[in-house]
């Protein structure tokens, strides 16, 4: 399994990260938007050409987003679902579930119960 790692900008408006891998190698920029709403995030390659997008869907009771990845056919919905203990998301169009809690950016993506992906955040740099 590859291991990412999320970096936030200090003085950023908009929110804009670098996702990194062991070797603190830079593989991808994320960058969201100032005083858009929905609010949204561009993934970027290292040639900052777009992969993916990120948007926040507003007026829903529990958090959604709908994750946008180019040469990809459908959309990806990444949906809170209602739980007491901890916070728990599923991803709808490719079959996956994550635990964990995005907003600190410590997480893992299962499919059928196994962890195919996990995101560690570390403070800002």
């Amino acid at each position: 399994m590859k291991h990412l790692l999320m970096r936030q900008h200090l003085f950023s408006l908009g929110g804009k990260f670098d996702i990194t891998d062991d070797s603190e190698n830079i593989c991808y920029t994320v960058s969201g938007s100032t005083f858009s709403i929905p609010k949204y995030f561009d993934i970027l390659d290292l040639n900052s050409i777009p992969i993916a997008r990120l948007t926040h869907q507003v007026f829903t009771f529990l958090p959604k987003f709908k994750l946008i990845i180019n040469e990809f056919p459908e959309e990806v919905e990444i949906i809170k679902r209602f739980s007491f203990l901890k916070p728990r998301y599923e991803i709808e169009g490719l079959g996956l579930s994550v635990e964990g809690n995005i907003w600190d950016m410590n997480f893992a993506i299962l499919q059928d119960g196994f962890g195919i992906c996990c995101c560690g955040g570390s403070g800002s740099n």
